[in-house]
């Protein structure tokens, strides 16, 4: 559901009220899952005494900001000596969280290696992580393209991403269902196939069209309106 609304809904906030709002609509949302939390999440306290693993997590927050403010600044500043030393700190950050978290397995680690014993568990780590990047590295520059190559408005660009995870809404009770009866791994398989093909087949459409527009910027009366 939040795949779903939140490009059309973010879309309808920057066509309104400005795209500072995108951000802003985050507060009364996260203090709204905070009273629920209270009133409805049980209170299933162990009485063992827990604690932070807070280098873990701050080595962890500063790589990710600094190689993501790279990534997305880097054209924006010409990819200047701050821009890729930023990138480079960040790498060297992240090198550091494995041993960090190697140091902390015999106390309570922010990733506790033990997980990763279980092959299911290890594999669709990796297959849920691919997933999820390349439907994040999908949604950005197609959002971008349907606005500044289609001349889309940021909602009919939002309203243009929703089939997607639509089709998951629809799908996943069907395929959990297939799953129990012991299709799992033919589930998964033809899930894979298919994400795979569908993000094959809407590239080659952004290229065909791009072409298309290149080729009538170039020549208009070459190409039929």
């Amino acid at each position: 559901m939040a795949t779903l609304s939140g490009p059309t809904f973010g879309g309808l906030l920057v066509g309104t009220v400005g795209w500072r709002w995108v951000f802003f609509v985050n507060v009364p949302v996260g203090l709204l899952v905070l009273a629920l939390a209270f009133l409805i999440v049980p209170d299933l306290r162990t009485g063992r005494a827990h604690r932070l693993d807070l280098p873990g997590a701050l080595l962890s927050t500063a790589s990710l900001t600094c190689v993501t403010f790279a990534l997305i600044e880097g054209d924006r500043y010409s990819w200047n000596a701050g821009i890729l030393a930023l990138g480079v700190v960040g790498l060297a950050f992240a090198t550091l969280i494995p041993c960090r978290q190697t140091q902390r397995q015999q106390a309570e680690p922010l990733v506790p290696f033990g997980l990763f014993a279980d092959r299911g568990f290890t594999l669709m780590t990796g297959l849920v992580g691919a997933i999820g990047a390349a439907l994040v590295a999908a949604v950005l520059p197609f959002g971008l393209y349907f606005q500044q190559q289609l001349g889309f408005s940021a909602v009919h660009a939002g309203l243009a991403l929703a089939p997607s995870p639509l089709v998951s809404l629809l799908v996943s009770p069907l395929a959990g269902r297939l799953s129990d009866l012991g299709g799992g791994r033919r589930v998964l398989l033809a899930g894979l196939v298919s994400f795979c093909a569908g993000l094959l087949a809407v590239i080659l459409l952004a290229l065909a069209g791009t072409a298309l527009f290149a080729t009538r910027a170039g020549n208009p009366a070459a190409v039929p309106a």
